[in-house]
């Protein structure tokens, strides 16, 4: 949701609730209405994400139609922690690659991936 920057998220009891093209104003709004007060101010919800992943939002068309890879554990690790990255599964792919694959699995792995380089 890069367009809709800034944003803000509000996270609470597993429910994250974010906030776009919050400005100034708004982000006094949010915090007296919606941290103060517990009012979620419904017309400037971007998206609504239940604890069971249900969104709802002018946003979750958007999103219910992706699956989020690269940025998948966005928000929910800490980026400068490897054993967080680790403990979702990250550095898998190179682990296997130097422990279990010889050169010619690896090449054919890329090959068999359709990626392609930009020059």
């Amino acid at each position: 949701m890069c367009y809709r920057e800034p944003l803000v998220e509000v996270r609470d009891n597993g429910r994250r609730i974010i906030y776009g093209q919050v400005t100034p104003e708004l982000a006094e709004e949010i915090f007296h209405r919606h941290i103060q007060g517990r009012e979620i101010l419904e017309e400037h919800v971007a998206l609504d994400i239940a604890p069971d992943g249900t969104k709802r939002g002018s946003e979750a068309d958007f999103h219910n139609f992706q699956t989020r890879i690269v940025l998948r554990n966005c928000g929910t690790i800490d980026p400068e922690s490897i054993e967080e990255y680790e403990a979702v599964g990250g550095y898998q792919g190179i682990r296997k690659a130097l422990r279990e694959l010889t050169a010619e699995q690896i090449i054919q792995e890329v090959k068999d991936s359709g990626l392609r380089g930009r020059g």
